[in-house]
């Protein structure tokens, strides 16, 4: 399974549900696939936030976590949700006038204190960490975007072959 963003959290999740429903696993048998298990299920997420709590990330861990693969860019926002140690270095990341930190910093105590409770974990042993690179005098809102979508592409060495747009534009000859 594979995905980005929202897609990221969603394809560790079907990885774990599909290894946990796989062969003669002890789920109503409508829900069992692949009975001789001859399938390998992992899952290759990038820019996605925590996709559960302790339990389920020891759980997928305890599953998939050798077959689960993580590509983070550490200035995309996304990925620093809804684990809280992650959440606070949010306010830092851009490094946006005091004010506007200091807003975002509140924000986030708030966020914090409702979701913290619920102790979010990112899932997978296997971290790639994109170091990030800043885009010079981008307004804030306009960064967050390059470094959740073009960021990646760029830091991967694919930004001269693709971009946002070529993922949004029609394809030619097709209708």
């Amino acid at each position: 399974m594979t995905g980005h963003s929202k897609g990221g959290a969603l394809s560790t999740t079907l990885a774990l549900w599909l290894a946990d429903t796989q062969g003669g696993a002890p789920v109503p048998e409508a829900d069992r696939w692949d009975p001789l298990r001859k399938a390998t299920v992992g899952a290759y997420s990038f820019a996605g936030p925590t996709a559960g709590n302790e339990e389920f990330a020891s759980h997928s861990n305890a599953v998939i976590g050798p077959r689960c693969y993580r590509i983070v860019n550490h200035l995309d926002v996304v990925p620093h949700a809804w684990a809280s140690s992650d959440m606070q270095e949010i306010p830092g990341l851009y490094g946006p006038p005091d004010g506007d930190r200091a807003m975002l910093k509140g924000l986030i105590d708030e966020v914090i204190k409702t979701i913290g409770p619920l102790n979010y974990r990112h899932v997978g042993n296997n971290v790639t960490q994109l170091s990030g690179v800043l885009k010079p005098e981008t307004p804030f809102v306009l960064q967050l975007v390059h470094q959740h979508l073009d960021g990646y592409l760029e830091q991967m060495g694919l930004g001269n072959e693709m971009n946002t747009a070529t993922f949004f534009a029609p394809v030619v000859g097709h209708p």
